[in-house]
Formats: C-alpha cells, sequence, structure tokens
C-alpha cells in the first residue's frame, strides 16, 4: 500500500473531477468525422478512432481541438491508458488552438501520460498512424469542471486548474506574510501547517488550501519518510528490511537548455553483501509517483525518464547475463534498468565501477555524488565522492525528454530478499579558511552583485556561483576563472540576474586543479527592490527588528537548513520578541505589506 506524503488531496481532487466526468461525460472520438474539428466540453471521454473497445485503422491522419467552455479554465487530459504501435504510430499534443501551437507531448508506445494541461484554454492532438498494424489507442479523461485545485507543499502552493489572469486574492487575508500572486495564484511565504481560503474571481471557485507541514519539500511516496541524521533532515529511501521501496521528487527543477550542477550525500547502507541500489531520476511529470520495484530499483517504467543508477547488486541469474558483479553506475533512458544481456544490450551509458578498482560503497559510509549538465556540449557527468567515473553525451531534450526541457528530479531506491538501510541527506557545507576571505551578494546601484575576495589562487581552477531556493539542492548559476595564480588579494564581483532574491541563497564552490572541493559558507541575498532597512539585534534572550521608517511588517526565522523557529508581526515599525536561540547562523525574512521582501542573516555566537 502506498504512502503518498504532500500531494495526497491530488487523488481527491482528480476522484472529484471523474464523478463530474460521470455526471456530464460525453464520448469524443478522433475519426474522420472529427477530423480538423474545434470541441467546446467541460468534461467527457476521450477516444481513438476505434472507441473503448475498439483499434483504431491503418493510415490515420487526423486532428482535433479541444476548447474550455470556461474562459478561465484549462483543458486537461488524464491519459489512464495508451497503445499505439511504438516508433511508428504518434499522438501529438499542442499546447494551443492548432498545430502551429507549441508541440508539448509526442506519444508513441504503450506508456500513459497520465495528466496534460494546457497553459491556456485549449489542446490541439493530431493522431498519425502508418499502413499496418493497429492497437488498441487510447483512453482519455477530459478534466475541466471541478473545484479550485492546488498542489501544496511547505511554504508554498500553485493551482494546477487555472489560467494566468489577474483573479487571486486571499478570501480571508492571513497575519503570517503569506503572498498570493493575483495574476498566477501562486501563494509564497506561507506557514507550514496553516490553511488559506483562495478566491478566483474569473473562474468564480474557492479553495481551501494546506500547507504541508513536512519538511523537507519531497513528494514522499511509498517507504520513503524523513530522517534525521546527525541533526540534519534527510530522506530514508528505504529501511534496511526486505521488498522495500522509496522514492522522493523535489518540487524544484531544472532546466536542460542550461548548465546545472546537483549534489547529494548518499548513504548505500554498511551491509557490502546487501541491496538493492538507489537511482538519481530526471523526469518531466510534477506528479510522478515510483516506477517498478526489484531490480528496477523503484525507477523502472516512468515516462520520459533520464535514470543514472547506482547498483549494488548482482542480478546475474536466470533473467539477466553478465550484470556486473560490482558496485556500478549507468545512464539509462529506456524505463528498462533490467537487460537479459549487459554485453549485447547495454545501458545508453556505462556501467562503470563507482569506486575505481571495484570497491563496495555499501561501506556505511556517505558518499557524496554530483550530476553535472553541460547544455552547449549536450554532457552529463557522474562524479562519485568528487572523481569524474561516467561522462554521457546524448541529446536528451529531444529523445528522452520529447522536446521538453524543464525536469523534475528525484531518487528512487529498492530492497529485495537483500537489504540495506538507503538514504540521501543535503550536501554537508565546508566553511572555507582563508582561500576565501569574504563574500556576500549585494545591491549594488540596483543591481544584485556577488562579492568575494580571495587569497592564494595558485591551485584553483574556477569558481563556481552555487544558488539554492531550498537550502538542500545547490544549483551552478556560473563558473569564474581566477585572476591569477599567486599569493595575493584577487577581488571579484559579478552581476546575478533572473533569480528571485526573495527566495534565494548563494554560496562560492572553489574546484581546485585535481577537482577536490571547498566550499564558502552561505549567505543571503539583499532584494535590490527594497530600500527600507531593518536594524536587527539580539541580545541576552531577546531578539528585537526595528523598522527606520516604522512601516509595518511580518517576519520568519528559519535555520541554515530552512527550518521554520519563529514568526510574527511588528507593531509601530518594531517587533520585539524573547527567543532563545542557539549558537550559529540564522536568517530573518522580513515582509512588508506591500508584498516587498528583506532576508538578514544573524550569526549568533
Amino acid at each position: 500500500m502506498k504512502t503518498h506524503y504532500f500531494i495526497n488531496f491530488l487523488v481527491l481532487i482528480l476522484s472529484y473531477f471523474a464523478s463530474l466526468s460521470d455526471l456530464f461525460a460525453q464520448n469524443i472520438l478522433l475519426d474522420a468525422s472529427t477530423n480538423g474539428t474545434t470541441v467546446t466540453t467541460c468534461s467527457g471521454y476521450f477516444y481513438d478512432s476505434g472507441g473503448s473497445d475498439g483499434n483504431y485503422s491503418d493510415n490515420e491522419n487526423y486532428t482535433i481541438t479541444f476548447q474550455s467552455s470556461n474562459p478561465c479554465l484549462p483543458i486537461a487530459l488524464d491519459f489512464t491508458a495508451l497503445n499505439i504501435e511504438n516508433s511508428w504510430d504518434y499522438l501529438y499534443i499542442y499546447d494551443g488552438p492548432d498545430t502551429g501551437s507549441p508541440l508539448i507531448r509526442t506519444l508513441t508506445g504503450n506508456t500513459a501520460p497520465g495528466l496534460i494541461i494546457s497553459s491556456g484554454t485549449s489542446l490541439t492532438i493530431r493522431f498519425t498512424s502508418d499502413g499496418s498494424v493497429n492497437y488498441s489507442g487510447w483512453t482519455a479523461t477530459i478534466l475541466t469542471c471541478g473545484p479550485l485545485a492546488y498542489i501544496a507543499r511547505c511554504a508554498s502552493a500553485k493551482p494546477i486548474t487555472t489560467i494566468s489572469g489577474v483573479n487571486f486574492s486571499f478570501s480571508t487575508p492571513p497575519s503570517d506574510g503569506a503572498i498570493i500572486n493575483p495574476s498566477t495564484g501562486v501563494i509564497t511565504n506561507g506557514t507550514m501547517g496553516a490553511n488559506y481560503q483562495v478566491y478566483d474571481a474569473c473562474s468564480n471557485r474557492s479553495a481551501t488550501v494546506n500547507m504541508q507541514a513536512t519538511e523537507p519539500c519531497y513528494a514522499l511516496f511509498d517507504d520513503a519518510v524523513p530522517i534525521t541524521v546527525n541533526g540534519n533532515t534527510c530522506i530514508q529511501l528505504t529501511p534496511e528490511q526486505s521488498s522495500k521501496t522509496g522514492c522522493a521528487w523535489s518540487e524544484q527543477t531544472v532546466d536542460f537548455n542550461s548548465n546545472f550542477s546537483l549534489s547529494l550525500d548518499y548513504y548505500f547502507g554498511d551491509n557490502v553483501n546487501g541491496a538493492d541500489g538507489t537511482t538519481f531520476t530526471f523526469q518531466p511529470n510534477p506528479n510522478a509517483e515510483c516506477g517498478e520495484d526489484g531490480s528496477q530499483l523503484g525507477a523502472g517504467g516512468i515516462p520520459n525518464a533520464l535514470v543514472v543508477e547506482f547498483d549494488t547488486d548482482d542480478n546475474d541469474d536466470n533473467y539477466q547475463d553478465n550484470d556486473p558483479s560490482y558496485d556500478h553506475i549507468a545512464v539509462e533512458i529506456d524505463g528498462e534498468l533490467v537487460r537479459d544481456d549487459w554485453d549485447t544490450d547495454p545501458p545508453l551509458c556505462g556501467p562503470v565501477a563507482a569506486i575505481n578498482g571495484g570497491g563496495s560503497i555499501e561501506d556505511g559510509n556517505t558518499h557524496h555524488i554530483e550530476i553535472k549538465w553541460n547544455a552547449a556540449t549536450q554532457t552529463l557527468e557522474v562524479y562519485f565522492d568528487n572523481n569524474l567515473r561516467l561522462s554521457c553525451n546524448h541529446d536528451f531534450v529531444n529523445t528522452v525528454f520529447a522536446g521538453q526541457n524543464v525536469m523534475y528530479w528525484g531518487a528512487t531506491g529498492e530492497t529485495g530478499g537483500l537489504i540495506n538501510h538507503q538514504y540521501f541527506c543535503p550536501e554537508t557545507v565546508v566553511i572555507l579558511g582563508a582561500t576565501v576571505q569574504s563574500f556576500d551578494v549585494k545591491c549594488q546601484n540596483n543591481e544584485l552583485i556577488a562579492n568575494w575576495q580571495t587569497k592564494n589562487e595558485r591551485t584553483v581552477e574556477r569558481y563556481e556561483i552555487q544558488y539554492t531556493h531550498d537550502g538542500y539542492i545547490y544549483q551552478t548559476y556560473a563558473s569564474v576563472l581566477p585572476a591569477g595564480n599567486n599569493m595575493d588579494d584577487q577581488y571579484y564581483n559579478f552581476s546575478i540576474q533572473g533569480l528571485d532574491p526573495q527566495n534565494t541563497y548563494f554560496r562560492i564552490k572553489i574546484v581546485d586543479k585535481d577537482e577536490s572541493i571547498l566550499l564558502s559558507e552561505t549567505v543571503v541575498a539583499q532584494n535590490c527592490e527594497i530600500a527600507e532597512e531593518i536594524i536587527t539585534k539580539y541580545k541576552d534572550d531577546q531578539l528585537s527588528m526595528v523598522s527606520k521608517t516604522k512601516q509595518e511588517f511580518n517576519y520568519k526565522i528559519i535555520d541554515t537548513n530552512g527550518k521554520l523557529i519563529s514568526y510574527g508581526t511588528s507593531i509601530d515599525g518594531m517587533a520585539i520578541q524573547p527567543i532563545s536561540l542557539l549558537g550559529g547562523v540564522y536568517f530573518t525574512m522580513i515582509q512588508y505589506e506591500n508584498g516587498s521582501q528583506i532576508n538578514q542573516k544573524l550569526v549568533i555566537h
């Protein structure tokens, strides 16, 4: 039985949609009679030309457009079945009123894509079949009617069934500093566990949005649960028990049209004869769950997925031949991690030993994993304990992701008859010594600038400016080459554009010529849109925050892991709170009534 964290309510929403569809449903077939037409509808079922129980025909080339009957609502198609001849017959889905609109999915084979939602009020579908072989086609539910629906995770939430328009508002204004974007309906700065009443004037619908109280911001499925390791919040994929599956999907995305670097610490267990391993997986579905279990490591069969597997079990038996006996890394793209013969049918890239020489990674230690993507060369690199182990060159966007470039990422894991405790954690932050003298990200002349000072660059290969939205996963914004190679002080500044300073933290990653890595402390960005200054002091177990111009504000205090410590509201632009803070680094998030925000760093000695 699956345990769903964070998005259980989505099942209820889809059930509600389905019940409405049963009441008002009409069956719509894509055939000669509907070819070239536009169907304006609220709900129904969408089939191929064979209907619900027949096959489509040879040599079809039909197009249909679905238009929402409500000008404020999108069209959503929930594909529950797909069976068309793989690589010969194709179903194309366009985000708009015709085939000149952006192509968002290309479907072939038998893997149903699930929910597809238009960004506007229409979707166009084109189907082509060749001159031989036809199958049962597809079944999709048209979902337009229904309540205002939200996906809520941690301190943010976004609507999933309403198009953009200046319509959204809080029915009951919150007092905790939460903000709703009137155009998109996105809620930010919410309080975990709180309920918010939202109204959309365009579609005349309301919703109660509950911010999930569990950290960190991942959707967890099956046996995956949050755990605490050495004071840090981690995600356990599998306990040390037989036949367990776990997966965790981050709410953050990465863009394969840009360079990025993702890093985590993995724990593969302490049983050298255990199993089965984990994966680092990219896929396009925000509502994805776990894939196939067993030797598929919880990632098998996930549509349009790029899977980096860390396999710790030799499955060389009656259904796999020549599976490597050593703990290995491989890149898989066909949804199939089980191979009849690894020699004659290898994965896209690899396998290679995770550790040079073939040592065990089930050694009771955490191992640093970094995945790097170079968009210009289309090269994916996999680093294990800071050593490059696998380099894979491939056009993933067009051949795996069906033309989509923005991907969700996550981790999956599996045990079978053999077991291991498997989890991943946010990367350990190493504070630099004398190499970096200072680092900050501040507003200069209304522009966000990263400034850092270094000493002794003799072995530095490059500096990477990295950022995080959630305090767990750091992405590389830019790489900067060292100015010199001597012992002198060097000063750097770099313009940062396109990132929201209200939700972003930065650090400097120093990569040495031998590929060893040092990390600076994490700093909070200053919002250039705010000229207001807040004076913050902490003394004798009392925190005081004073606005120089006496503007009212809400505030939150979080630690370096993003955990909420306290929150409140000022009176006459002043907030005084008795609170006992342990020594360390904290951040104050201060938000004015107009939605503007200041983030400040607070160091307690």
